[in-house]
C-alpha cells in the first residue's frame, strides 16, 4: 500500500534549496490532528536536520485562492511561520526528508479545521499531496 508520504508529484518537482535562501518543498500529507493541534507533513530536501529540528521554524508563502480573497484580503500574502516537531528520511524517497511541523487548528475532535480564521493558513491546510510550498529558513 502507497502512503501519502510515498507518493512522488506528477509534475516531477521535487524538494529544493535555491541560492536565494528559499526551499521548495512538497506537501507529504494533509493536517491531521494531534492533541489540541495539528501535524503537517512536508517533503524538505535531505540532510537539513543536521542544523536541528527542535525549535527550527519556516515560513511559508501563501496565496489567495478566490477572486474575493484576492480582492478584499490582502493579509494571505503573509508567510506563515511553521514549526518543526519532527523530521524523518528513512521509507521516505531518495533525496527527501519528511518533516511534521505544528499547525493550528480550531474546533475540537473530528469538528477540528486546520487553519482556523486564518486565511494563509487555510490556504495551505487545503494544498493537495505533491503540492509545492515556498519556504523561507
Amino acid at each position: 500500500m502507497t502512503t501519502p508520504s510515498t507518493i512522488l508529484p506528477s509534475n516531477h518537482i521535487l524538494p529544493t534549496n535555491h541560492a536565494d535562501g528559499t526551499r521548495t518543498a512538497l506537501v507529504a500529507a494533509p493536517p491531521r490532528r494531534l492533541g489540541q493541534s495539528m501535524l503537517w507533513s512536508l517533503h524538505l530536501p535531505d540532510g537539513l536536520a543536521q542544523e536541528g529540528v527542535s525549535g527550527r521554524f519556516f515560513l511559508a508563502r501563501c496565496g489567495a485562492i478566490t477572486d474575493e480573497e484576492r480582492a478584499e484580503e490582502w493579509s494571505i500574502y503573509r508567510r506563515r511561520p511553521l514549526y518543526a516537531a519532527f523530521q524523518q528520511s528513512v521509507n521516505e524517497p531518495p533525496g527527501m526528508a519528511r518533516w511534521d511541523f505544528l499547525f493550528p487548528a480550531v474546533g475540537e475532535g473530528d469538528t477540528a479545521v486546520a487553519g482556523g480564521a486564518d486565511p494563509g493558513y487555510r490556504w495551505l491546510a487545503g494544498l493537495p499531496v505533491g503540492t509545492p510550498v515556498n519556504l523561507l529558513g
